[in-house]
């Protein structure tokens, strides 16, 4: 609870923005409100991009985990659901980056000193374009769930996109 205008509020009465503010001042319970508007979505926004809840739960925690320990940096100057799913589209691609370099490392190993890097990495420009469309599709929609048959995930295989379906245990 808190006191507004000589008024007690409880956390689910302010916005997003002034529960942000809160944060700022290292409110918890303010946080936790965020938290609990907010976790079921940006859930969502991961089992669109990645193949199994565990690593969307993994990434979900870390989104928070980044937002409390960005909040001195926030500055209200749009919707706070943008903010956050920033945050979590950073984290995604972020996460992609460290994980095509530890492919191209382990690639680099088995080739040898010599070995060709420039296939090393799956940056194959389909693979981009479809993981960039998927991140602006479930920004914009602000990571609300959408149908079972929607695309979620794209794995490139040598020249070829396999388009995934919603894994279940996303759901």
């Amino acid at each position: 609870m808190c006191a507004r205008q000589g008024r007690f509020y409880s956390m689910t009465d302010y916005r997003d923005e002034e529960l942000m503010s809160f944060v700022k001042n290292q409110d918890v319970s303010a946080f936790e409100e965020l938290f609990h508007r907010y976790e079921r979505r940006v859930f969502a926004f991961f089992c669109r991009l990645v193949w199994n809840a565990e690593e969307a739960r993994d990434c979900t925690q870390e989104t928070f985990l980044r937002l409390w320990k960005g909040r001195a940096r926030y500055v209200p100057k749009g919707r706070f659901s943008t903010y956050l799913f920033q945050i979590a589209k950073n984290h995604f691609l972020h996460e992609r980056q460290k994980q095509k370099s530890r492919i191209a490392l382990k690639h680099a190993s088995a080739n040898g000193p010599q070995g060709p890097l420039e296939n090393a990495t799956s940056s194959d420009s389909t693979y981009s374009q479809v993981v960039a469309n998927e991140i602006r599709s479930a920004v914009s929609e602000g990571g609300s769930s959408s149908s079972g048959n929607t695309p979620v995930g794209v794995r490139a295989e040598r020249g070829t996109t396999n388009v995934l379906q919603r894994d279940r245990r996303c759901s």
